[in-house]
Formats: structure tokens, C-alpha cells, sequence
């Protein structure tokens, strides 16, 4: 399914897993500032992305 990553997550972490797969974890900057544990999962194969909902708070990049 081809659908576009919304606009205003912040990326928290991504990884490759290969040259045609890859994941991202976002966050809403609104959704983390009222403390409501959640992370947008996102999957990339070959140009399309699937999103999924997860009510757990995903590590971010800085550590």
C-alpha cells in the first residue's frame, strides 16, 4: 500500500535492513508533549510505505 508519512512526526530512530527495506519511528511532538506513550512505525520496501500504531515510546536518536 503507497501512502505518504505524515507531516510534523519527528523521526526518533531508522534502520536499513536491506537495500530495498527499511523502518522508521516517528513520534507527534503534540502526542509526546501530553505524555501519551505512542510511536508511528513506518515501512519502506521498494518506494512504498506501510504505517502502523504502537503504544510504546520508541528510543530517540540522541540517546
Amino acid at each position: 500500500m503507497k501512502e505518504k508519512i505524515q507531516s510534523g512526526l519527528r523521526i526518533r530512530t531508522a534502520a536499513v535492513r536491506n537495500s530495498d527495506i527499511g523502518y522508521i519511528l516517528a513520534c507527534d511532538p503534540e502526542m509526546d508533549e501530553d505524555e501519551i506513550l505512542h510511536t508511528n512505525v513506518f515501512r519502506w520496501e521498494s518506494g512504498s510505505v506501510e504505517e502502523s500504531f504502537s503504544n510504546f515510546r520508541a528510543p530517540d536518536i540522541r540517546g
